[in-house]
């Protein structure tokens, strides 16, 4: 779900950085 969160972002690539950071160590 953390994948999808960050798509439905209207930031997009930006919200992706931060959100990727958080989710680590999550399987996308």
């Amino acid at each position: 779900e953390c994948a999808k969160r960050v798509v439905r972002d209207p930031q997009g690539i930006r919200a992706w950085v931060a959100w990727r950071n958080r989710c680590q160590n999550q399987d996308l």
